[in-house]
């Protein structure tokens, strides 16, 4: 069946973004008001704080920029999800342009905010940094200072940060969500639809194997039609970031980009790879495992996504993934679980699949409004992880938002992925206790969560770092280029057991992560957190959930290694990331 046009969607099966605004004019108006908050706090404020060694004057400052944040937070999510759900709408791409260049107007006209924050005393900063609201903010300042270039040169980058920084990832989006056009394919006389969603949520996963692969090549060979504007767009992004951490005197661009998740670029390398050394072998027994239950001649990467089940998972609804999903998080109580229930009763979550829709699924978190969820819903059991993994972000962020101001709000990048991934745990766990379900939710534990985090987004970072070391040698990428690391880090991984079939290489064309800095890696990390803390919970320990209640309430005002440590998981060492790899190989033998 074709996918259907945005207008055709049944209203029950998208978000309702009126909770944010009621109407386009009310976001309209919004927008006026953040842009007169922002000349108001300039007139007042600027000159004003550079060299100030009064405590209060600094502390207001920063609540009247937090202020302005908290408005500009909705506001940004009302244009970015409404254009999310329909690419092929130019209305939607206009307001969301709108958005993106006001934002970029309101980044450049409170950047002397930071600046100035940037020359004040360390002593006062330090004192100024005692706050409870805004510890977290002031203690980044002081991290950052060194790195502050002039302050012109800020307003400058602030103006392009939105409209001009942001065009490589534009583009990249653009050409996947309204310029590709995928067509059908034929498989013995029968036409079959295709597109990225369907590529992506449903003919990898057919068991049907002709069906499959001529899947894979016909999504390929449309790829390939567009690896050169891609690539252009992706070595763009990679440039900037590159030109970026030398500007602001960083010894290398992994370190410009691990600066925002406040980790050391030991703790990012151990994680790559020693995820990379230890799990190759269990994943390639997964890999012959999966050959095998099929009975395929070889297995190939086209292969590497069909379900451990060869008789395949059973249909979920969408009332059954809500009442899955609460009874799987029962253990950390009911106020948690009514989060949920009110997800799914006023329609935070977008469940349709139309054209031009964003593939794959996002959580968006607007300060001061709840969550909104994004799902392309395939009514099956692997839905229903995805929905439980962003279901997971929700709830941090609605926790959060009760204790935290919105600049310090969201946690590290470096933590984002453990709130989500500790869902699909729950839900295994859950599962796990139904006969129905056992050997399913083993099999969907490694097949999906473990190897969709642990794997995939494992070897994007691999991938990301071989990118960011050739960029830094001086070279301008290609999309020979892309296409040889990719294929060189998918080889390294599978090894002999798994061949790459013509057109696997082009699978860092299918990921918008790229345009996200060193966001992939954080999957694992977030994971591996995720993991320990679910082992606590299983086993009974004493304030377990009180522990991880309040690491999801703390937000942004701890630093990974401290929020961590607060959910009871030491990541200084290599014993989380031991033991979920331990884990992932205990669950491969169950299938």
């Amino acid at each position: 069946m074709a996918e259907l046009d945005r207008k055709d969607v049944p209203v029950q099966d998208t978000w309702d973004l009126s909770d944010l605004f009621p109407n386009d004019e009310a976001w309209e108006e919004s927008g006026d008001k953040i842009a007169g908050l922002a000349r108001a706090f300039s007139a007042k404020y600027e000159g004003k704080l550079r060299r100030s060694d009064s405590i209060p004057l600094i502390l207001q400052a920063v609540s009247d920029a937090d202020d302005i944040y908290a408005l500009a937070s909705p506001y940004a999510t009302y244009a970015h999800l409404d254009y999310a759900a329909d690419h092929t709408d130019a209305q939607k791409a206009v307001r969301a342009k709108k958005m993106s260049s006001l934002l970029s107007e309101f980044t450049s006209e409170l950047s002397f905010f930071q600046s100035e924050l940037s020359e004040l005393d360390d002593e006062v900063l330090a004192e100024a940094a005692k706050s409870e609201e805004f510890g977290a903010f002031l203690e980044e300042i002081i991290r950052d200072k060194k790195h502050r270039l002039h302050p012109e040169t800020e307003r400058v980058l602030a103006a392009l940060s939105g409209s001009v920084m942001d065009l490589p990832e534009e583009s990249y989006s653009a050409a996947k969500l309204a310029d590709m056009d995928f067509g059908s394919f034929n498989v013995n006389g029968k036409e079959f639809p295709l597109s990225f969603s369907l590529f992506e949520e449903k003919y990898q996963y057919e068991p049907d194997y002709d069906i499959r692969h001529q899947a894979f090549q016909a999504f390929s060979d449309v790829l390939g039609k567009y690896r050169h504007t891609i690539a252009t767009a992706y070595n763009a992004q990679v440039q900037k970031e590159v030109m970026l951490a030398r500007l602001r005197g960083f010894d290398s661009v992994t370190d410009y980009l691990l600066a925002e998740h406040n980790v050391s670029s030991d703790l990012y390398n151990r994680q790559l790879d020693l995820i990379s050394e230890k799990l190759s072998a269990p994943m390639r027994r997964y890999a012959k495992k999966i050959q095998e239950k099929y009975g395929l001649a070889e297995m190939t990467w086209a292969d590497l996504k069909l379900a451990p089940i060869p008789e395949g998972y059973p249909a979920v609804s969408r009332a059954q993934a809500r009442d899955m999903i609460m009874s799987a998080v029962s253990a950390v109580g009911k106020p948690y679980q009514d989060i949920i229930d009110i997800a799914f009763r006023d329609r935070w979550i977008d469940f349709a699949e139309n054209k031009g829709k964003a593939t794959g699924a996002f959580c968006a978190q607007p300060y001061g409004h709840h969550p909104y969820i994004l799902v392309n819903w395939q009514n099956n059991i692997a839905d229903v992880y995805t929905l439980a993994h962003e279901l997971g972000h929700a709830t941090q962020s609605i926790l959060s938002q009760e204790k935290n101001r919105a600049l310090v709000m969201t946690p590290s990048t470096y933590f984002i992925e453990a709130p989500s991934t500790i869902h699909e745990l729950f839900l295994t766990q859950y599962l796990m206790s139904d006969p129905e379900y056992k050997q399913i939710s083993a099999a969907l534990m490694a097949a999906n969560t473990y190897y969709h985090n642990f794997v995939t987004h494992l070897l994007e970072g691999v991938y990301q770092r071989e990118v960011y070391s050739a960029a830094e040698g001086g070279k301008n990428l290609v999309a020979d280029d892309f296409d040889e690391i990719k294929a060189r880090v998918l080889s390294d991984f599978w090894g002999e057991d798994v061949r790459l079939n013509p057109g696997a290489e082009r699978t860092w064309m299918r990921q918008p992560h790229y345009y996200m800095g060193l966001y992939p890696y954080t999957y694992s990390a977030g994971l591996t957190v995720a993991t320990a803390v679910s082992m606590r919970i299983a086993q009974g320990e004493k304030e377990a959930v009180s522990d991880w209640l309040k690491t999801l309430a703390a937000g942004g005002t701890l630093d990974p290694i401290k929020l961590a440590a607060l959910a009871g998981v030491d990541i200084t060492t290599d014993e989380p990331l031991l033991s979920a790899i331990e884990y992932v190989d205990s669950l491969i033998e169950q299938i």
